[in-house]
């Protein structure tokens, strides 16, 4: 309830409380997916950046929990994209096992890391994979991530899809790699060598990729 939190408050309740499970009130209100409670939080200090026993920040849980409304809180007031739990998942990597595909949106537009792997080797895209999910598959190829990337069990995002059953699917990601094309600005060469300066970053979609061709010595890449 917003009104007693609000009065708790106001009796200077203290924010930073960790219960057994290290979690403070800034993650019950992310897990609850209550984005007054969580404004109302960091409005008296609350840390952002608070860990639970699991290494799990409130950004973890609102990208699990799926409110976009509180991700886009919690980014505002600092929130780490990079912040790794203890089993070194990024929030990018719960919004993708849970299937959370505008979640995923927000934290790529935001600059979350699709090549970030966790003690498994495992990236987002690995997960993907995993949960046969093949919109959330397409929407992480607009962000040019590393397909060459192997998890410790020497599987590639590719490996993984075809052992799903995605054979057509895997059989293009197989075929590509990533460009240079994660900062805007930045060459994308195609077939032919010619580049193709993207005006943001989704213009480096899948349909364009191709491996890189040698760069003329005329040439200069940024």
């Amino acid at each position: 309830n917003t009104r007693v939190v609000k009065t708790l408050l106001d009796h200077h309740a203290d924010v930073s409380a960790v219960d057994n499970n290290g979690q403070t009130p800034l993650h019950y209100a992310a897990e609850l997916q209550n984005a007054r409670v969580t404004k109302m939080l960091l409005a008296r200090h609350a840390d952002v950046q608070a860990t639970d026993n699991e290494g799990l920040t409130p950004l973890h849980y609102a990208a699990w929990f799926g409110k976009k409304d509180v991700v886009t809180v919690l980014l505002e007031h600092g929130a780490d994209l990079t912040a790794r739990d203890n089993l070194g998942q990024t929030p990018l990597h719960y919004a993708v096992d849970n299937e959370e595909v505008d979640l995923a949106i927000t934290l790529l537009n935001h600059g979350a890391e699709t090549n970030a792997a966790d003690n498994n080797g495992n990236t987002v895209l690995h997960l993907a994979a995993r949960r046969r999910n093949v919109n959330m598959i397409e929407i992480l190829l607009l962000y040019c991530p590393d397909m060459t990337l192997r998890n410790y069990q020497r599987k590639r995002p590719a490996d993984i899809a075809r052992e799903s059953g995605m054979v057509v699917l895997a059989t293009i990601m197989q075929g590509q790699r990533s460009t240079p094309c994660v900062v805007e600005g930045t060459e994308c060469q195609t077939e032919g060598g010619s580049g193709v300066a993207p005006l943001r970053l989704l213009t480096c979609s899948n349909t364009t990729w191709r491996t890189p061709a040698p760069v003329p010595p005329t040439s200069t890449t940024l």
